[in-house]
């Protein structure tokens, strides 16, 4: 069975539907239908109170706040300080789940000393481990680094394990 929210469109027939309309365009319009009325279900709600603006601002005011810190340029330095941030946290995690990996991959002794520890580690949540962090790390730049670069640490960590151990027994 296709997956209808795939990017490709070989799974619609290009023939034009009972409307006129192909159905390839219109399932096109139909997956944005779902986020759209959930947007605008949630600016009406914002807009008649339910919604307090502390808890969930209406996306209007989201959007009109995004605007104005673009053109007065505060928008551009905090996203650059935020690709800093993911970047540095990447690069970091990414060396040491490759370095580790590879180790681990090609040695069993390794493999016995570190795989355990580190899939005891992984198998922790994230927002089981934040408190954990904060306390250790605070809620500075280090933290925050240091949670992208264990996000990025694992998968890195376990593909490069993997596809290391293979090669050997290839």
């Amino acid at each position: 069975m296709a997956d209808l929210t795939s990017t490709r469109n070989s799974y619609v027939a290009a023939h034009a539907s009972r409307a006129g309309i192909s159905r390839v365009v219109l399932y096109r319009w139909l997956s944005w239908a779902i986020p759209a009325i959930v947007i605008l279900l949630w600016e009406a709600a914002s807009r008649i109170g339910l919604i307090a603006p502390q808890v969930l601002p209406a996306p209007s005011s989201v959007f009109e706040t995004a605007v104005n810190l673009g053109r007065n340029g505060e928008l551009f330095v905090h996203l650059g300080v935020s690709l800093l941030r993911a970047a540095g946290g990447f690069i970091i995690g990414g060396i040491i789940g490759l370095a580790l990996g590879v180790v681990v991959g090609f040695s069993p002794l390794a493999q016995a000393l570190f795989d355990r520890s580190i899939q005891m580690v992984r198998a922790i949540p994230f927002l089981a481990m934040l408190p954990l962090v904060i306390v250790w790390l605070g809620v500075g730049e280090v933290a925050k680094i240091f949670l992208v670069a264990l996000a990025v640490l694992f998968p890195i960590y376990i593909n490069t394990m993997l596809a290391s151990g293979r090669s050997i027994r290839s």
